[in-house]
């Protein structure tokens, strides 16, 4: 496991999946947007607004209307719908429309239980001349996500891999505890025998 998460990290080039320690710090760096709007579609109270889909790769409007007037302006100074798609696509996260007319925003690292994966998305800003500055195409963005996803899978397995080793730990004290009790009891019973027998 250890050598998996090794080989992730280097294709990588940076740590993917933030340590207990370096949580708080990492998160720090994350777009306040993009924050946002991940608290927004993880909170179950505004599921009947917005939500993940089923697979956890986009999240649904369910209601434009009213996220716009109970949903952003809990979050944003700026309740203006408008407002809130500019952003979507200045992170480059893609709005499509589904048969039953719903909203759909998808980006390949803005994925459920994947917060940390929005430290790579980026800004699309451009020069000074106006041009537009370059960046990974779909199918790029898609095997960079992807990668990326993996080393982070990877961390949660050595992360449960640590808690069930720790739970063995705590087992086997428990066991010895246990066996010295029964020794100390079985020795007082011996005591007790004896004394009867010489009475």
């Amino acid at each position: 496991i250890i050598e998996k998460m090794s080989s992730a990290s280097s294709v990588c080039s940076e740590k993917t999946a933030p340590s207990r320690s370096n949580k708080s710090r990492i998160r720090r760096s994350i777009p306040t947007f993009l924050e946002k709007i991940y608290k927004i579609v993880e909170n179950n109270n505004s599921d009947r607004f917005i939500s993940w889909s089923e697979d956890g790769k986009s999240f649904v409007l369910h209601d434009t209307q009213g996220f716009t007037d109970q949903v952003l302006p809990k979050y944003f100074r700026k309740s203006n719908f408008l407002s809130f798609l500019r952003q979507m696509n200045i992170y480059g996260i893609k709005k499509n429309k589904r048969s039953d007319g719903k909203l759909v925003f998808s980006h390949p690292l803005f994925i459920k239980d994947n917060i940390h994966l929005l430290l790579y998305i980026q800004r699309h800003v451009k020069k000074a001349g106006g041009e537009a500055i370059d960046y990974p195409n779909p199918p790029q963005m898609e095997e960079q996500a992807s990668t990326l996803v993996a080393a982070a899978d990877t961390m949660k397995d050595v992360e449960l891999n640590e808690m069930i080793y720790a739970q063995i730990q705590e087992l086997k004290d428990a066991q010895s505890r246990l066996a010295t009790k029964l020794s100390i009891y079985d020795m007082q019973y011996q005591a007790f025998d004896l004394q009867v027998q010489m009475e």
